[in-house]
Formats: structure tokens, sequence, C-alpha cells
């Protein structure tokens, strides 16, 4: 099944590693006296303004190891491997989804539309779209029932993604011989955290609600979560208010998400009889609703979170 879409709702979208130019750059604009890159070496407990951290340069030298920070507010934003996180809620271990991706950029065609397009078979799926400089990013997913490591960057044969998607048509295979290089990594995640603040701590983006990448909401969610904890900030009558507000805010709506995104996992490895019936399903509420399959997906594309 070849379901293409153009970006719903959304102005534009932001390829990943993009977001900091997309945004201006924001932090080239900050003070040059706020501190950044900070590496949590030990968090024993949260009490209010003391933190054990280690404090990194921008080239990553140790400048101030081991000394305890003094700061009035921790914002854990330290993705699934969190420091935060198990002071928080105790300790906890990334799960294995039984899932694998490659990712891989080609050279992009001149006649290349600003569209995603995402190719479904048993057990696998791939997407691709367009990026910004001519490129091309493909995303590979395929089920695995074992994995030896985590990551992002473990470098893999080309070979192995064309072999494992050999059987897709249209411009996929063409896609695919014009791979030089790729990664592989293993998707792993946890639940959504019980416990995302207290005592002056809070948890923000993966650390609070690692999630499969299935609707392509990670960074979204991030983002959001920054807005909300921002205003709660300006506007609450003092911190912990602040973060109990944005708790009650972000927790049900990343939830949402994350379950949404587990469906889709789901939806996009159908194999045997339901991926017969599911196609056949498609079919035919895209003749008498063509609409329908995008609306069920008002509730995430038509949020507002700035209102």
């Amino acid at each position: 099944l070849d379901q293409k879409c153009k970006p719903f709702l959304v102005p534009f979208l932001i390829p990943e590693g993009s977001q900091e130019r997309a945004l201006g750059a924001p932090s080239e604009r900050l003070p040059a006296s706020l501190p950044f890159s900070f590496e949590a070496s030990s968090l024993h407990s949260v009490a209010p303004f003391r933190r054990n951290v280690r404090r990194k340069s921008r080239n990553g030298d140790l400048v101030a190891g081991g000394q305890a920070a003094r700061v009035p507010l921790l914002i854990g934003a330290d993705g699934l491997h969190s420091v935060l996180r198990p002071a928080l809620n105790g300790p906890e271990v990334p799960f294995f989804t039984h899932q694998v991706a490659w990712r891989a950029v080609i050279k992009g065609q001149e006649d290349d539309l600003p569209e995603v397009q995402v190719f479904m078979a048993p057990g696998r799926h791939l997407v691709s779209y367009p990026l910004c400089g001519g490129l091309r990013n493909i995303v590979a997913v395929e089920e695995r029932h074992t994995w030896a490591e985590e990551g992002w960057s473990i470098a893999d044969d080309p070979a192995h993604l064309r072999a494992a998607f050999a059987g897709f048509g249209g411009p996929v295979p063409g896609w695919l011989a014009r791979v030089q290089e790729t990664h592989l990594w293993g998707l792993f995640r946890q639940d959504v955290a019980r416990c995302w603040h207290r005592q002056g701590a809070v948890l923000l983006g993966d650390s609070a609600h690692p999630t499969l990448p299935f609707l392509a909401q990670g960074a979204n969610m991030a983002l959001e979560d920054a807005f909300v904890l921002a205003r709660a900030l300006a506007e609450g009558p003092d911190i912990d208010a602040a973060l109990a507000d944005y708790a009650a805010q972000r927790h049900p709506r990343t939830c949402k998400i994350v379950a949404a995104a587990n469906s889709n996992a789901r939806a996009y490895h159908l194999g045997g009889v339901s991926r017969l019936v599911a196609h056949v399903g498609l079919r035919v509420v895209g003749r008498v609703a063509p609409g329908l399959m995008l609306r069920r997906f008002d509730w995430l594309y038509g949020h507002d979170v700035t209102r």
C-alpha cells in the first residue's frame, strides 16, 4: 500500500537536526553567561537548589567536574537515558520494541514533491520525504525479535537495507539503489513517566515520554512541553505550582500520542487476513469519505499549544 499525504494542518515540516536553524538559532542570542552543556554525574536526591552535576564545555571537556551546582530549577531534557528520571521515578530500563530502523539520506530529484510517502508491507514499512538542500530522507523499519545494542549511530551495510526491502515497488528500489551509507538502530522506549516533577526538578521531552517514531511527534512533543512549561513558570505563583500545572496539562496528551504511535506501528506491519481486511477498509473509506482518515488525527494536528 502506497499512502501519500501532504503535511496536514501544519505550515511546514522541520527535518530532524534543522530545528535550531529553523527557529533562528536561539542559543546564539542568549547571554554568554548562561551555562550550557551540563552533564549530570549523579542525582542521589532532588533536594531544592542543590544538584550534583558535572559541567562540560562546548567541545566536551570537563571544566567543573564533580561540583554541586546551585540552581532554582532543574529541567531534565536528557532523553531516553535521562539521569533525572530515575531520581524521580526509581530505576527503569528501556525496553526493546522488537523493531529496528535504517536511516539514510540520498540526493533528491528536481521534481520531488513536498510530500511524505509511506510504503507498507507485513513486518516492515518505509517512509521517505524530501529535505532542504536537494536531499531525500529515508527511514525503513523492520520487525525483529532480538537486538544486541541500542544507538543512533550503528553503521550498517546498505546491502542489508536493500535486501530487507527487496520486494517493495514504486520508487523504493531506485531510492535504495542510491544509498551509499546507512545506519541502523534498535527502537527502545519506556512508558510515560509516572512522576514528572518534584522539589524544583522536572522532566521534559523524551525523558518524560519517549515514543516510537510512527507519528513523527517526538520533537513536537518536546517543543509543546517547552512552551507549556515556560508559560506555567511565567504565570504560576511559585515553581512548585507551575511544575504541577505543567505536568497536569502535558501528561494526558503525551500518553495519548505515545499510544497512537504504538497503534500505528501495529497498523503499518499487518500481514495475512488482517492486512487484506484493513486495505479493503481503507479503499472503501477513501472513496466514500476521502477526508475521514486524516480527520481522525484532528486532536493531534489541530491542537494549538499557544492557546
